[in-house]
């Protein structure tokens, strides 16, 4: 028969404390056969959530540009409508997003276009394992033959990605239109083109 060992740490003063519900059933918790670390609701489970707070056309036509002017959805601040992220999981900084905790992340970027007459539009997501040079994960495009009018399109795409090293591996998300007439919409306080962070295991 197995058993249950607790061992106290000598280097710290604290008690800790297991408190049993307040229940009048019976309940069993059954352990992992594992020496990893139990997946905590604090700096593990994280979800973080950015979008555009305003529309964006393209630069040029044919040519990626990396979108900068990321906002954070945050909990409970002004016009977020419930909306919010979980944790300080993933920060970015002129569009380069930063890993706080190693893990596996399952990666979400959606964009939201309105255009005419465009044979491509929509987006790529790159990441760097070095802190360097950035390779492709996924791309997704929409396009549009009408010659008038106003055509709203989306483009949705993910990837999981293994946070090995939080000082090497990041991420980017671009765009990537044939013509310019394409607007990627924002918005302040809902997400039309956005992306999502949740870390989803230890690597």
């Amino acid at each position: 028969m197995s058993k249950i060992a607790f061992i106290p740490n000598a280097s710290g003063s604290g008690v800790f404390t297991v408190a049993s519900p307040n229940t009048d059933s019976n309940y069993t918790l059954t352990l992992p056969e594992s020496t990893s670390t139990v997946l905590t609701d604090g700096s593990q489970n994280l979800t973080s959530a950015f979008r555009l707070t305003s529309d964006l056309v393209p630069s040029s036509a044919q040519t990626q540009e990396t979108l900068t002017a990321w906002a954070t959805v945050e909990t409970g601040t002004s016009g977020t409508r419930g909306q919010g992220s979980k944790g300080a999981g993933v920060s970015q900084s002129s569009g380069v997003f930063t890993f706080a905790n190693t893990g596996y992340y399952l990666i979400t970027y959606h964009l939201l276009m309105a255009t005419n007459t465009v044979t491509y539009a929509g987006g790529l997501i790159y990441a760097t394992v070095n802190n360097s040079a950035y390779n492709a994960l996924v791309e997704g495009y929409s396009s549009t033959t009408s010659t008038t009018g106003t055509y709203y399109k989306n483009t949705c795409m993910s990837v999981v990605f293994d946070v090995t090293d939080t000082a090497n591996r990041k991420i980017k998300f671009n765009i990537l239109a044939s013509h310019t007439n394409v607007t990627f919409h924002g918005h302040a306080d809902m997400s039309k083109t956005y992306v999502i962070f949740q870390r989803v295991g230890d690597t």
